[in-house]
């Protein structure tokens, strides 16, 4: 009898213990499961980092960029392609959705004489004059020729200047060099029609 009772006991106590480890089980499976999701899961709200690229100052832009008005007065001389080659230029590209003006800062890389006119005013002689050039521009890496009605008597913004710095960057282009705008800023400050004659 005191056998049995003994092995009573023992399976009692096995099966006690095999209960606790169930229920350890069944309270540390969702516990464990939980813990496995939030390792999953990140720390924190993964914020992209600002992309960086070399920038520019809109004023170094601004003191090579030549205005439609100017564009205009040279467009017929035969210094006008010498001129005019390397200068930045504002150019519109009509409104947006919001009926906002878009601009882009491109640099002319050449000159065409197209068979389409197109009149324009001149500030100097106060007189429409007739015109078949097309300046061919460059912003970033792409190109395209415009009528030179499309060049804003403007200054670049802020905003233009950034845009096109980043372009330049995903596109990989070279900002221009010191010398490069030195020398433009004495193709702006040079009296070209009195150095022609």
């Amino acid at each position: 009898e005191d056998m049995e009772a003994r092995k009573v006991e023992q399976q009692q106590k096995r099966l006690g213990a095999r209960a606790d480890v169930m229920e350890e089980d069944d309270d540390d499976a969702p516990r464990k499961r939980q813990e496995e999701r939030q390792a999953m899961k990140p720390r924190h709200r993964q914020i992209p980092q600002e992309e960086k690229y070399p920038l520019m100052e809109p004023k170094e832009l601004e003191a090579v960029r030549v205005s439609r008005d100017r564009l205009i007065e040279y467009a017929q001389s035969p210094f006008f392609g010498e001129f005019v080659q390397g200068m930045f230029v504002r150019v519109t590209l009509g409104k947006n959705a919001e009926g906002k003006q878009r601009y882009l800062v491109c640099v002319v890389i050449g000159v065409k004489d197209k068979q389409t006119e197109y009149n324009v005013y001149c500030p100097v002689t106060r007189k429409q004059v007739t015109l078949r050039k097309h300046l061919t521009v460059k912003h970033a890496g792409e190109k395209k020729a415009y009528p030179i009605t499309v060049v804003s008597n403007k200054p670049f913004e802020e905003s233009e200047v950034r845009k096109w710095c980043r372009d330049m960057h995903n596109d990989k282009e070279d900002l221009p060099e010191k010398a490069e705008l030195e020398e433009l800023r004495g193709k702006v400050a040079k009296n070209w029609k009195e150095a022609f004659v």
